[in-house]
């Protein structure tokens, strides 16, 4: 899988200047036995997780706080596939993980969501800029190793069809 480094020239343009837009790394066809795994690497990351949905259930205004029995469910399995949104802080904003629970017999998808002006300190700043990129990258890689079928996809769009969007070579791919 290539280094950050070489990612970051390509992901730069689809992030920076900023204009608002979210970012969003897709990480597409992973077992479905890798979601505990998912889960420990962005709880590693931000340190302190905030449900926001659970089984497509939005909590609102009010989310309930992050403990076993919330995590247990987010693990289970779906009949129909469900989604799960956890939120945790990460440099100077918010670190999202869209969880898109496969049905039985599908493949686990995920989306990391990110401002980049909340993220990156300094559109200018390319080292700072390209080291927090690092981090991300990583958490991705260490999601998805021993899942040689898994893809990734970068783009500014907020909501996509990750799949077109390779097909059409749009974003970056790894």
């Amino acid at each position: 899988m290539p280094k950050a480094a070489s990612l970051w020239v390509e992901a730069k343009p689809l992030m920076i200047p900023f204009e608002g837009n979210a970012t969003t790394i897709h990480i597409l066809d992973l077992p479905p036995a890798f979601l505990s795994r998912c889960v420990d690497q962005f709880e590693a990351v931000v340190g302190r997780i905030t449900p926001h949905m659970i089984a497509s259930w939005a909590y609102g205004d009010d989310p309930p706080t992050w403990n076993e029995d919330i995590r247990s469910r987010v693990l289970a399995p779906s009949d129909d596939g469900a989604l799960h949104l956890l939120v945790g802080p990460f440099h100077n904003g918010l670190l999202q993980l869209h969880i898109w629970a496969p049905a039985p017999g599908g493949l686990l998808c995920l989306e990391l969501v990110f401002f980049a002006d909340d993220i990156f300190p300094d559109q200018h700043d390319d080292g700072a800029n390209e080291q927090i990129f690092g981090e991300i990258v990583g958490q991705v890689d260490n999601i998805r190793r021993d899942a040689p079928g898994a893809r990734c996809l970068l783009t500014p769009l907020e909501s996509c069809d990750p799949r077109e969007e390779i097909s059409k070579e749009r974003g970056l791919v790894w």
